[in-house]
């Protein structure tokens, strides 16, 4: 079987789908014949590309370089334009992709397509109409559909009519070896981490900062990430950083992210319930990191994060209210038997979102296409 699979975004990038995309990539080409990656670019070479994300490229994976600009012009149509003169030059037998403008271009060539849905585009005020049209032909044409979540499985079925084969795909990680240890007993303070943007509000950040304002000064904070503009000259931020008990990294590569996380007692994932995308429809990629690398997780209490994870693995809290965040990070904080207990069943649990885990169901799915 030959993939290949279309991303009209630079890479390397500072967003999360990135690490994702590249990551199941991988994956998929431990699997299959060849995989080919196409890409804006080139805006570095390959190597270089793969070793921001901390991985190899494997032998038999390509990374096509298209041009995305014309003369001072730079439009994903450009990209989806170059599409057609290279597609049938690598024989693909599926092809693969999550952006719906893409999507929509590929749906008049004979290749089978995949298409990976995260959200429905359909539901954004921004070009609404659009949107809604393209994406209902999308999912009446389109060979196969993978969706993030079974919220976002739901909502969709609801909205659009499709008979293709589709498949709930959650996102992934890597994984080490053995559950990473950690020493958790009492120490004079605990480090607690956010990692990821926060560009989106339906990420938490409002109700973040709020609880940050609550917790005492043995609680020390770290932000890994860039601080969205908005949030540059926030007080109650100011005063953290001023006092000690806040650190803002500004963007890392995915792989000392991911350091910084191991490095953390607790990690947060503050998501809001006033955005559907959030409540029903994400799978955060930074919960199943945190999984992963043995750090205590404090997570909104939402039909999104329960299809991961309970109060079995992660202290649960009320979504988008400060003082519940707060008391859930000191809970975790103070009582080291409780982190042993939820990290040890979320390694357990962290075992079923391996990248290759990923990576077999969407060949399966591509399986009856061939």
């Amino acid at each position: 079987m030959r993939i290949i699979y279309c991303y009209p975004e630079p890479l390397p990038s500072e967003m999360a789908r990135s690490i994702q995309v590249v990551n199941t990539c991988v994956s998929i080409a431990g699997l299959i014949d060849h995989v080919f990656l196409y890409i804006p670019g080139p805006y570095m070479n390959t190597d270089q590309l793969f070793s921001f994300y901390g991985i190899k490229k494997p032998v038999n994976m390509t990374v096509r370089f298209l041009k995305k600009s014309f003369g001072p012009i730079i439009s994903n149509k450009i990209f989806n334009l170059r599409l057609k003169s290279i597609i049938s030059k690598d024989s693909p037998d599926i092809i693969m992709t999550r952006h719906l403008k893409t999507a929509s271009f590929l749906l008049g060539n004979p290749v089978p397509l995949i298409f990976e849905a995260h959200e429905i585009f359909g539901d954004k005020n921004r070009a609404k109409v659009k949107n809604l049209s393209m994406e209902k032909g999308v999912y009446e044409k389109a060979d196969g559909i993978t969706f993030l979540s079974r919220g976002l499985s739901n909502a969709m079925k609801k909205k659009y009519l499709f008979h293709a084969l589709s498949s709930v795909i959650p996102s992934g990680t890597s994984l080490p070896i053995e559950q990473p240890q950690k020493n958790i007993d009492k120490k004079k303070s605990t480090l607690v981490t956010y990692t990821g943007t926060s560009r989106y509000k339906w990420k938490g950040i409002p109700t973040l900062i709020k609880a940050l304002e609550l917790l005492p000064g043995d609680i020390i904070f770290e932000i890994v990430g860039q601080l969205d503009e908005e949030y540059q000259k926030n007080a109650i931020l100011d005063q953290l950083i001023s006092t000690g008990n806040l650190t803002i990294t500004g963007h890392l590569p995915p792989k000392d992210a991911i350091l910084r996380l191991k490095q953390a007692d607790i990690a947060v994932i503050p998501n809001s319930g006033m955005y559907p995308i959030s409540k029903y429809y994400t799978c955060p990629l930074k919960l199943l990191e945190a999984m992963a690398a043995g750090t205590t997780i404090v997570a909104s209490d939402l039909p999104s994060i329960r299809e991961i994870v309970s109060e079995d693995e992660a202290v649960m809290v009320t979504a988008d209210n400060p003082k519940a965040l707060a008391e859930g990070i000191l809970k975790a904080a103070g009582n080291p038997i409780l982190r042993k207990t939820l990290t040890k069943k979320a390694w357990q649990r962290v075992q079923d979102f391996s990248w290759d885990n990923r990576a077999k169901k969407i060949v399966e799915l591509c399986q009856p296409n061939l």
